[in-house]
């Protein structure tokens, strides 16, 4: 009777460990695509779609720049960070120490999430229907979206960065209207009472 108890109370604790971690993992991915929203709203009202899955971030060397000294785009869907940039925002005071080495160390370019267009006042499209639309013809894919859409502008975000305690946030996004016509930024994001907010604006390249 005492092992049948203690192997109920063991299947129970373990139930309840799994419906945590999805729970957080439900509210990580609302909460990601709350964020990305508002950041629209705020900066990037001109879109009208949002790609649903995240670019995948990567460790980086430093990035070159063109001769007016402006950063290059990125290849394409690659959104990359460096140890300097970490140690800037360190030297900023924008991070700690202990939440820019932890946030480094975490980034994982085989980890994609998706926006949950629930959370998104934008349309949004899945990267296989936007990758397709764009190896047709560049001014197609813009006209396409203009007809579809309303704007030929959309967006694509980099798979977020939290720190260990989900109070900081580090997001790349890449913002496209036209084949000559893009910029990218970086948003640093601090949790305060429930409530995120930017404390740090980058531009990362623009064409």
């Amino acid at each position: 009777m005492r092992i049948f108890k203690l192997t109920i109370l063991i299947i129970i604790l373990i139930s309840c460990n799994v419906e945590t971690k999805g729970q957080s993992s439900v509210n990580i991915r609302t909460e990601f695509s709350q964020i990305v929203d508002e950041i629209i709203r705020y900066k990037l009202n001109k879109a009208s779609v949002v790609q649903i899955e995240t670019m995948p971030v990567f460790k980086s060397v430093p990035i070159d720049t063109n001769s007016r000294g402006i950063p290059a785009p990125p290849p394409p869907d690659l959104i990359d960070y460096s140890k300097h940039f970490f140690n800037a925002m360190i030297e900023r005071e924008i991070l700690t120490t202990i939440d820019a080495d932890y946030m480094y160390s975490s980034i994982d370019s085989s980890l994609i999430m998706k926006v949950d267009p629930k959370f998104i006042s934008k349309s949004t499209l899945n990267k296989k229907t936007l990758d397709d639309l764009f190896k047709k013809d560049y001014d197609y894919a813009y006209e396409y979206l203009t007809d579809h859409f309303g704007t030929s502008c959309f967006i694509k975000v980099g798979t977020p960065i939290f720190n260990k305690a989900h109070t900081r946030l580090i997001l790349a996004v890449d913002y496209y209207c036209g084949p000559l016509n893009g910029q990218g930024y970086i948003f640093i994001l601090k949790k305060e009472n429930a409530k995120w907010m930017i404390i740090e604006e980058l531009g990362t390249w623009e064409s």
